[in-house]
């Protein structure tokens, strides 16, 4: 039986990186499925910010487009088929051949780190 590994979900809001990083503890890596890695709200958040942060660490920082991957697991999906009224309906994201792949290739990536 293959073991895929455990995958942990987070959402940092605004809280100050240390509490986050205690929230980490134990985790070899991080990996950002967010469609816009920015944020005004909380700068610290930033994918180059979180990078830097997460590394400094010891904590590996992983791109869902780094890995090609595209931005498919974010809030903000590029397929407009998935929204209405302006916001986005879930239900019609979670059928998409595009995001079932992304979720796929999470777990692959999980599995993969728990291997090594």
């Amino acid at each position: 039986m293959l073991n895929q590994g455990t995958i942990y979900t987070v959402g940092h809001s605004n809280i100050e990186f240390e509490k986050l990083l205690n929230l980490l503890n134990g985790i070899e890596a991080v990996v950002d499925v967010r469609s816009v890695p920015f944020s005004k709200y909380a700068p610290q958040f930033s994918r180059d910010n979180l990078r830097e942060k997460l590394t400094d660490a010891g904590i590996e920082y992983i791109f869902m487009e780094d890995k090609h991957i595209g931005n498919i697991l974010g809030g903000r999906p590029k397929d407009e088929d998935c929204y209405e009224n302006g916001k986005v309906i879930y239900a019609k994201v979670e059928e998409k051949v595009w995001y079932q792949q992304g979720i796929a290739s999470l777990v692959e990536l999980a599995s993969k780190k728990r291997q090594q």
